[in-house]
């Protein structure tokens, strides 16, 4: 397997891996500090709250990549398989345009805040390298929702 092909297959799941494993080994150490020596280090609750943030995004894009994200079907069953066909692309169309709209005002307001400097409160971290994955989950998003749609074009051919 390529390293490209193993990249389109796997970063999601692998990513996601990684963020869950970060915030249970981070969360077990804040629970085993409080409880034992009563006290807590604030800069673990903000890797876990970012590693948080960053596994949603890339949920998303794992939940459309494997048809997984929730859709109301119920109706759709009303319709022969083509209609069925012509509704779930239309729908994914839909999607794709709410996610470029979001692409392009996510990336307005990471333009700003590249201007300007913006720290998180433990970490001391730049805060514009933290918000690049409102942009990049939805690009990924997008791009999943679109290959997903391109395969079953070509197998249906």
């Amino acid at each position: 397997m390529t390293f490209w092909k193993a990249l389109d297959e796997h970063f999601e799941e692998a990513a996601c891996a990684l963020l869950l494993s970060v915030i249970i080994i981070l969360l077990g150490i804040q629970v085993f500090l409080r409880f034992v020596f009563k006290d807590a280090i604030g800069w673990q609750e903000e890797i876990i709250r970012y590693c948080f943030v960053w596994m949603n995004y890339l949920g998303v894009a794992l939940g459309a990549k494997r048809l997984g994200h929730i859709r109301v079907t119920t109706f759709l069953k009303l319709f022969s398989k083509k209609m069925q066909e012509r509704f779930l692309v239309f729908a994914d169309l839909l999607w794709v345009c709410f996610n470029i709209a979001v692409i392009l005002i996510s990336w307005e307001m990471t333009k700003v805040m590249m201007r300007f400097k913006i720290i998180s409160p433990a970490l001391q971290w730049d805060l514009k390298w933290l918000y690049l994955v409102i942009p990049f989950g939805f690009a990924l998003t997008t791009f999943r929702i679109i290959q997903v749609n391109w395969r079953r074009y070509r197998t249906s051919k």
